[in-house]
Formats: C-alpha cells, sequence, structure tokens
C-alpha cells in the first residue's frame, strides 16, 4: 500500500494480524471499517479511458497500490491522487482509467498504525479462558466461563458481577499506543499479562519501561510499540482493586 510505508495484512486461523512490518493482532472491528469498508467503497463513478497509456495518467507512478489476494486469486489496482477529492484508478497492466471518489483511497493511504485503534492489545471477555496478571511475586488469575468470571488473587477467589468484568475488559483495552520501537529491549517487565483464548491462541503481553513513563509492549516476545506508564498502572491497579474487594 501506499507511496509512504508499505503494510501487509493477513488473515489467519486466529484473525486478522498486520504481519509486515510489524506482526501484531488487529482489531476485527478496525479491519471490518477502516480496511475493508473502505475498500468496499472504491466503485468507479465513471471510465476516464477505455484504451489509456497510463503514464499518460501518472498511474506509472501512484500514490498507492493495493494487491488483495483471496483463494490464491491476485487483484491488483493502482491509484493516482487529482485535485477536488478525486482519483484515478486502474489495474497496472491494464488500459482502462477510471475516476472515483479519493474518501476510501485516503483512508487506505493512512499509516498502518491507525489499524491499531485505541488499544495496542484488545480482548474480549466471551473470547478469552482466562488472563493473568504478574507483577513481581504477587499473580492475579481471572477466569472466564458461562458468561461471568472469577478473579484469584492471595489465595482468594470470588466471583465478578456484569460490571466489574465490563470495568476490567475496559482497562485491559486501554493500551494506547504512544510510539514505535526500533527494536526489542532486555529489560525485564514490570508487569506481564498472559491471556488465553478459547480458540487455543495464547498471547503473552510483557509491560517493559524504557522510559519514566513509556513501558515497551512485547506481545509474544516482540515489542513493536510503546504505551504510557500510567495506562499500564491502571490496568493493573483496576485488577488488584477487584482481586481484593
Amino acid at each position: 500500500f501506499g507511496r509512504g510505508r508499505d503494510y501487509i495484512v493477513e488473515k489467519k486461523q486466529q484473525g486478522y494480524y498486520l504481519t509486515s512490518p510489524s506482526f501484531i493482532r488487529l482489531p476485527q472491528e478496525r479491519v471490518a471499517g477502516d480496511l475493508f469498508g473502505s475498500i468496499l467503497r472504491l466503485y468507479a463513478d465513471e471510465i476516464v479511458a477505455a484504451q489509456a497509456d497510463l503514464h499518460t495518467y501518472g498511474l506509472d507512478q501512484p500514490d498507492m497500490q493495493m494487491q488483495i489476494t483471496v483463494n490464491d486469486r491476485i487483484q491488483t489496482a493502482v491509484f493516482r491522487m487529482e485535485d477536488n477529492n478525486v482519483s484515478l484508478m486502474a489495474q497496472p497492466n491494464g488500459t482502462t482509467v477510471y475516476r472515483l471518489d479519493a474518501g476510501p483511497v485516503l483512508m487506505l493511504m493512512q499509516d498502518y498504525t491507525t489499524l491499531l485503534g485505541s488499544s495496542i492489545v484488545t480482548y474480549a471477555a466471551g473470547d478469552l479462558s482466562d488472563l493473568t496478571l504478574t507483577r513481581g511475586d504477587k499473580q492475579i488469575y481471572i477466569e472466564f466461563a458461562s458468561g461471568g468470571a472469577n478473579i484469584a488473587a492471595n489465595a482468594v477467589e470470588r466471583q465478578l458481577s456484569a460490571p466489574e468484568i465490563t470495568q476490567l475488559m475496559q482497562a485491559v483495552n486501554r493500551v494506547p499506543p504512544v510510539g514505535e520501537l526500533s527494536g526489542n529491549t532486555v529489560a525485564a517487565p514490570a508487569i506481564t499479562m498472559t491471556a488465553n483464548f478459547l480458540s487455543g491462541l495464547k498471547e503473552t503481553v510483557e509491560f517493559i519501561p524504557v522510559a519514566e513513563d513509556v513501558y515497551a509492549v512485547s506481545i509474544n516476545g516482540t515489542a513493536d510499540f510503546a504505551t504510557s506508564a500510567q495506562a499500564v498502572l491502571t490496568l493493573y491497579s483496576v485488577a488488584d482493586s477487584l482481586a481484593s474487594s
């Protein structure tokens, strides 16, 4: 995609993943809305030329190239922005040039980090079998079952109410990306969160201090993004408070 930073999104057994330049599971709603929603809006308003030389329209040097693979069938299109919120579109080896609204093209040309949404990690209670938070010697364990959840810490276990489950998941899903990292950090994690999915997927998320107010977020050993220390400490504080209630 694009004349900016190229990226690849792939569908895997456990959901949709950004696989290049970073590897991270993406929120289903962001893929459906921002990515697929924009692709489905790429319909031509008119045919500009049926026997065209793409060089004449600047499509030999496009602003964006998009390649979609479905069942081993590959479709490729190139796009060139024009004035008045319109874009030209063609197949790279074709001769037909189309004109369409630039809105969905501009959405697809956004930086791939927009696909992360408001949180680096996203979980739904209904998808999880359990979630564990570890800080030092203390461990908080949450088990999800039959639409409810139990939380245990310090050998004490209790059932969470529906509002408490909502409060917990809101904290878990509020790990905003504040920057990108160029390489993995070797420091020890301050807090580790392990999520086991009903599907069998397991994610180990380590929150590693890299500055006074910034934590690296390492997912299964790869740290591509950083978040605020406040978000991490709030997440743990909410879980700790629920476990202590």
